[in-house]
């Protein structure tokens, strides 16, 4: 068998999984709270700490 398929789905995995990366990373964290971080924001938004 040709084994060049196997690379071509290797490099095809291995750039979904960087352009995934990427993207969260571009993407960038939400502002606010309210996911239980026990952050100062989260007693003052009536959230519990």
């Amino acid at each position: 068998m040709n084994e060049s398929w196997q690379s071509i789905a290797a490099l095809g995995v291995v750039a979904l999984a960087a352009g995934i990366f990427l993207w969260k990373s571009l993407r960038g964290r939400k502002s606010g709270c309210g996911t239980g971080c026990d952050c100062p924001k989260a007693g003052k938004a009536g959230l519990p700490k």
